[in-house]
């Protein structure tokens, strides 16, 4: 599968910044590879017992490969964002993120073979999930989905996913 060659590669290049885990299961879903990013941020006056704030930032990234990706199987894909990862991977299975959560991204990048029907493209672009944590306080997440045509080279993305379109672009050339 040519999807093999472009998932190492990728994979190399998150490999710098994220954790990696290689065929990881979500729910009931097997991906072929999870990656796991925080950063952490505070300040404090002259000295760290006086500390004026603190944040976490949060990514989780999913690879999937499939040969052939229909509608059917990309709306499976999506409803493992709110059934399993946001209230587990997010919130841990707490009403709200932990204190000083400031944001957290899910993402679903799918490299595909073949995408026998362009409603799946459509579903992609418009694709939205966000979820913002008592009133913002707590942070908010926000999906971001990027779908890989391996055959066409091309690459689609939902408005969160804009901002990755470069580096596959970059990647998958």
């Amino acid at each position: 599968m040519e999807n093999l060659g472009y998932l190492n590669r990728i994979l190399t290049e998150y490999e710098k910044t994220f954790d990696i885990h290689r065929e990881y299961k979500v729910g009931n879903e097997k991906v072929d590879a999870y990656g796991y990013f925080n950063s952490y941020s505070e300040k404090y006056l002259l000295v760290k017992e006086v500390q004026l704030w603190e944040t976490k930032a949060f990514e989780h990234i999913f690879f999937i490969q499939k040969e052939n990706l229909d509608l059917s199987t990309l709306e499976e894909l999506l409803s493992l964002i709110p059934s399993y990862i946001e209230p587990n991977l997010i919130r841990k299975g707490n009403k709200y993120p932990e204190k000083n959560h400031m944001y957290s991204y899910i993402t679903f990048v799918i490299l595909a073979n073949n995408i026998p029907d362009l409603e799946v493209i459509k579903r992609v672009k418009k694709y939205k999930f966000e979820k913002s944590y008592l009133f913002s306080i707590r942070g908010y997440s926000q999906s971001r989905i990027v779908l890989i045509d391996t055959n066409n080279k091309n690459i689609y993305s939902n408005r969160s996913g804009k901002s990755l379109e470069k580096l596959y672009k970059h990647l998958v050339k």
